[in-house]
């Protein structure tokens, strides 16, 4: 058996690759995977190997019990598929009128008691009929006007196709106590502490263009932030889960897990959005001033969200983690930030000719400085709590 899959055209690249695990089984059974590169297979089509023409007959949707066995969800479709012929000798032959000795319906008596029909074919094979042509998906081109008994043309072999690469193992997933110390120890790479002075100064000595890369590192910090915590409090979630499963007490802190998992969605649903630092900075360079004031709006709802499920998500955690005998500080509520006023603060830019901008800069970069302050002790309270689990 030979198998036709697609090769490097795809429009699925994951599909390919997470197909590519099963090959194994069958290449251990004798089975033959090729990958066809020239362009997307589509097609999912099964050729018996001794035929070059694969005939969909047009009959009567009750004509079909001549065709008996039929599978059922072949019944209903108003196309059969005649293909298996009775040998004209060996014991093959029909031993009854309609029958095979081998219990399949003879096709050709089939053929001379039905009415005569339009039919179409399906030339496999480099071989083509001059009277019958169809193209792949089956829409017909010209009605075919070869006899019924002529001899089917010989099999031509397929071409050779390139055989699919393995698959390179993949390194092992980090157990949840590991992934807790990696997200802890990115810490330096995410929570990027501005100096507000020194980022003023040198913006002024480069005539403004050190404010691009002010705008590029306010932007990517959050994100960042963003994704490592998500991380941290993911894994820390699942060490939890299995110590309560060791100790069977899942189900009671189940509640706990369920409400730490909603808020774990927000801080999911922000990795989505439209923060990619590189673009922002083009269009920074473009529309300077106007790109400047719409980042520090999103900039400071990004920070609301976050700092609102990420207290949702640290009460919850250090709930079950008291449950199990670990200590992690509770956060404090009344450090979620409200959101600004972004009207006002538009209208002070505009009625001050931008010089206010400089104000709105100097809390862009001051309020996410506390933040990640703030989050720093209660963090490395939570690492030292999943050192003890594991």
């Amino acid at each position: 058996m030979r198998v036709l899959v697609n090769g490097q055209e795809i429009d699925k690249e994951v599909v390919r690759q997470a197909s590519h695990p099963s090959y194994g089984r069958l290449l251990e059974v004798g089975v033959r995977v090729f990958g066809y590169d020239r362009t997307m297979l589509h097609a999912k089509v099964l050729i018996e190997v001794g035929h070059s023409r694969i005939e969909y007959q047009l009959v009567d949707p009750g004509r079909l019990e001549c065709l008996d066995p039929i599978p059922q969800d072949l019944r209903a479709a108003p196309y059969a598929i005649a293909s298996a012929q009775c040998p004209r000798s060996g014991s093959g032959a029909a031993s009854t009128p309609g029958q095979c000795s081998d219990g399949r319906p003879d096709t050709d008596t089939f053929h001379r008691q039905r009415e005569q029909v339009p039919s179409r074919s399906i030339n496999i094979g480099s071989e083509e009929s001059p009277h019958s042509r169809t193209s792949v998906t089956g829409r017909r081109t010209r009605m075919s006007q070869e006899p019924r008994d002529q001899a089917l043309p010989a099999p031509t072999p397929p071409a050779r196709a390139a055989a699919v690469p393995p698959v390179p193992p993949q390194p092992p997933a980090l157990p949840p106590a590991e992934r807790v110390r990696a997200a802890w120890q990115r810490r330096s790479e995410t929570d990027y502490i501005f100096d507000y002075w020194s980022a003023l100064g040198w913006t002024v000595l480069t005539l403004g263009i050190y404010g691009l890369y002010v705008l590029y590192q306010l932007v990517r910090r959050m994100r960042e932030h963003n994704i490592r915590r998500l991380e941290l409090f993911d894994a820390s979630i699942a060490v939890a889960w299995e110590e309560a499963g060791r100790r069977g007490v899942q189900e009671e802190l189940r509640p706990s897990f369920e409400r730490a998992a909603g808020h774990m969605a927000l801080l999911r649903q922000m990795t989505q959005d439209f923060r990619e630092p590189v673009i922002w900075l083009a269009l920074a360079v473009v529309a300077r001033g106007i790109i400047e004031i719409v980042a520090f709006v999103l900039l400071d709802q990004d920070l609301v969200t976050h700092d609102r499920a990420e207290a949702g998500v640290e009460y919850e955690i250090s709930v079950v983690y008291a449950a199990l005998g670990q200590q992690v500080p509770s956060p404090d509520q009344s450090r979620v930030k409200a959101p600004d006023n972004y009207v006002g603060r538009i209208l002070a830019t505009i009625f001050s000719f931008g010089i206010y901008l400089f104000w709105w800069y100097y809390n862009q970069m001051d309020q996410p400085n506390a933040h990640f302050r703030g989050n720093w002790p209660a963090e490395d309270a939570l690492v030292r709590a999943v050192e003890a689990l594991a």
